[in-house]
């Protein structure tokens, strides 16, 4: 027996039918590449502060290896926004990281004065990267990523 349809099933159910990629591979590729970077900025930070904190024999190749991270990202965003705005994030970036390992050495050390210092200069250059964001780019807002570089203490 033969049935015919009077409604389209791709209408009916969109999420179960195959259909052309909304987005390109190019798209897909570097929000994977992305995802990636701060993956692993997310895991080298973490090391850097333990091996700062347990006086670790690794401490300088790991925050060697951390600070690759924005010359990583850069490379990732060179092709989009080219080489000024590039180079641009990852001096912020590299800042960000380098004031990051200040905290983390001025507390552990008991140095509230410099604690206070290097957290006032690490929520500055958050600041400046919420900017920058905004300003590459239209469709991200300043005052979105202010709010996502504050939880950036909160999480480690």
């Amino acid at each position: 027996m033969n049935q015919s349809w009077s409604i389209r099933p791709e209408l009916v159910l969109p999420f179960a039918w195959p259909r052309s990629p909304r987005i390109s591979r190019a798209s897909l590729n570097l929000n994977q590449e992305m995802r990636t970077l701060w993956e692993q900025h997310d895991v080298w930070i973490r090391l850097t502060i333990e091996s700062i904190v347990f006086r670790l024999p690794d401490e300088r190749s790991v925050i060697r290896r951390l600070l690759r991270n924005p010359e990583d990202f850069a490379d990732a965003l060179r092709p989009f926004y080219g080489r000024r705005l590039s180079a641009q994030f990852a001096r912020l970036l590299t800042e960000h990281l380098t004031i990051a390992a200040e905290l983390v050495r001025a507390a552990q050390a008991g140095r509230a004065d410099r604690v206070a210092d290097a957290e006032r200069r690490w929520f500055r250059n958050a600041r400046e990267i919420a900017a920058f964001f905004a300003q590459i780019n239209p469709f991200w807002s300043e005052e979105r990523w202010r709010g996502i570089v504050r939880q950036f203490p909160r999480r480690f």
